[in-house]
Order: C-alpha cells, then structure tokens, then sequence
C-alpha cells in the first residue's frame, strides 16, 4: 500500500469541526431536579467541551491514516450528508445478528453484555436476533495464508443481511467469531459497513487469544469484552454516516492493526458526540451514567476516564 501524507488537524480547525450554535430540539431532561435549572442547551454544550479530550495522536508509518486517505468530517460536513434518520419510515431499531457458533469458554452471557452495552452507548432501540448458521454455500470464504484460519467475506454476509433485515430495521449487523476480509488483496479487517445500505459486519475473532494459539490470561474476557465492545460501536457509528474522526483521540478514528485499536478510547470525541445526539436526541448524563454502569460491572479499563466525564457533566 502506498503511505499516505497526514498531518493533525490543530487545536482552531477540530474546534471548529464541532461547529456552534447549539440546538436542544431532540432533547428532554430524564431527571430536571438532578440538573437544578440548567437547559438542554447547557448540558449538551458541556459535553460538547474540547477541553479534556485529546487531539488526535500523529500516526506512524502502520496506522490507518498513513496508507487510507482520510478528509475528516465536521458536524456541518455530515448534517447535510443524508444520513439515515431514526424516524424515517418507521425504522427505529438496531438489530444485532450473531452469525455462525458463539462458545466463548465460561462467559455464556457474551452476548448479552454486549448487548448490554449497545443499549447503554446507542438510546435508541437495540435487540439482539436469534444465532443464524452462515450458509457455506452461499458466502464466500478463504484460508488466511498467515493465520491459516478461515475467512468470510464481508460482502456477501452485508448481502444476506440486507436480505433478512426487518420492516422496521434501522440497520441491520452482524456479529461473528471468524475472521473477515473485504476483497482478495487484504490480508483482514474488523469489520465494514455499508453507510447507505444500513448493514454491517464486524469480526471479535481476533480479540480472543486462542485465535493466535495462544493461552488465555485470567483478565482475558475483560480485554476481549472490552475490545468487542469497541468494535461494535465503531461500526454501528458508521451506520449514521459518520466517517473516520482525524480531530480527535476517538473511537471512530481508523485502526489498521490491533495495537492501534487498543490505543483508541472508548468515546466518542465531541464532533462525532455531536452528530449522535442529533441523530438520535438523548439526555447525556443519563446516558453517560449507563456507560459508567456497564464499565464498573466488569470492570474495564475506560472506568476512570467516564466516571471523570460523568462528574464533568454533573
């Protein structure tokens, strides 16, 4: 692949990618005595504060940014980008698809906790569809020629799923524990998305030690939860239209390898924090509130930078 020249947007141009004028049209206080006489507009202009997010770290020769050429996309850039409306036609709900076996060894719950989690990241209506087998005769797959484990391809399983996606879908993704590729001349990816069609698929296959035949560490599930989770949010964003964040340290900045995908957060950056609550309208201490719930439940490693966030918003 060719490397590609980037170069960190500065502290005036990721501001100004937040854009001004805050509107609180889609948002209602869950608790109005939790927030005394603060407005709709207050709270969210709060958490739409830059100030304790960090800028996007420069890349090295391995990330994402220096072989895929990424324009960023402010709050102004996706507002008028016809991105996909909750309300539009009924369509309202998030479904999952777990695709193919889900054993995971001790933790039958998986699923559920990422459920979990979806539900917390995205107010909005998110379930979880029953286990489908993935039709081998239908999908294309291949044997990595470095892992010599088996991949599908992404295409055909977006296919299939816009093929089953329910009446009142807002998009429909699928989740599986075996790898993916995109086309013949990439050796993986996590997942892709289709930002037009409302389907998506996103592989936790590399998450887990056992892919790499390696033994799995006592705090194994909750690095792979962890991971799993962030996947999976990252591609659901996608689904609104939202491209690859370059403003700040976020979720939805592009990763080309494990190493740089541990190095995102779990949050989103006030840009793309922005265009969700449009999106989607919700009250963000309420929700900032669940996301701290989830991550204290099991205890994963984003705990403290919420729970700070939380008391930011408070």
């Amino acid at each position: 692949r060719i490397e590609m020249s980037f170069k960190v947007p500065n502290e005036k141009e990721s501001r100004a990618a937040i854009g001004g004028h805050y509107k609180a049209h889609q948002f209602q206080i869950d608790d109005p005595t939790d927030v005394e006489e603060r407005t709709g507009i207050d709270i969210i202009s709060q958490a739409l504060d830059p100030v304790s997010f960090a800028p996007m770290r420069s890349p090295d020769g391995s990330d994402w940014v220096s072989h895929h050429h990424e324009d960023g996309q402010t709050f102004q850039e996706w507002l008028v980008c016809d991105y996909n409306k909750v309300s539009d036609e009924g369509r309202d709900t998030i479904y999952l698809v777990p695709l193919g076996s889900f054993a995971v060894d001790d933790h039958p719950d998986f699923l559920q906790h990422v459920l979990q989690y979806a539900r917390a990241f995205f107010p909005m209506r998110v379930e979880m569809l029953d286990v489908v087998e993935i039709p081998e005769d239908q999908i294309t797959s291949r044997k990595n020629t470095g892992t010599f484990r088996k991949q599908y391809l992404t295409g055909d399983l977006m296919k299939m799923l816009r093929e089953m996606m329910p009446s009142n879908a807002y998009c429909t993704v699928g989740i599986t524990m075996t790898d993916l590729y995109p086309k013949e001349s990439w050796n993986y990816v996590f997942g892709q998305a289709s930002l037009s069609k409302r389907s998506g698929v996103y592989s936790f296959a590399r998450y887990d030690p056992l892919f790499w035949d390696e033994d799995r560490p006592n705090d194994w599930y909750s690095t792979f939860l962890l991971r799993s989770c962030k996947v999976m949010v990252h591609e659901l964003l996608h689904q609104f239209k939202m491209s690859h964040c370059i403003y700040f340290n976020c979720l939805l900045n592009g990763s080309n390898h494990l190493d740089e995908s541990d190095s995102k957060p779990l949050h989103l950056c006030p840009v793309d924090l922005r265009k969700l609550h449009h999106a989607i309208g919700f009250d963000p201490i309420h929700r900032q509130e669940k996301i701290v719930k989830f991550l204290s439940d099991f205890q994963l490693e984003p705990l403290e930078w919420h729970k700070k966030r939380l008391d930011h918003l408070l």
